[in-house]
């Protein structure tokens, strides 16, 4: 199927990237390309992948609103716990 195949694609690309950016400790952009790549297994319906990365983009805004940098990632911390939300919602995971 050519939609799986551009998935698995674009998940490769983003992990490559990821990989690229934890050497540099881009934490704001390496938020993103882990919740990217949760949209990506959340739409291939793999929840577990799309949870632990999605949980991982979470806890690197977190801190870095930690240190003292809270308004700049409000947005999109807003967004990323919407978008656990929505799967755990995708799963009947209501508590």
């Amino acid at each position: 199927d050519q939609s799986e195949s551009s998935h698995k694609e674009a998940i490769r690309l983003l992990s490559k990237i990821i990989e690229d950016r934890n050497s540099l400790s881009d934490r704001e952009n390496l938020a993103v390309y882990y919740n990217n790549l949760a949209n990506l297994y959340k739409s291939m319906n793999k929840y577990t992948e799309a949870e632990e990365y999605y949980k991982s983009s979470i806890r690197i805004l977190e801190n870095l609103r930690s240190e003292g940098k809270s308004e700049r990632y409000t947005e999109s911390l807003s967004d990323y716990y919407k978008n656990l939300g929505i799967l755990y919602f995708l799963l009947k995971r209501y508590e």
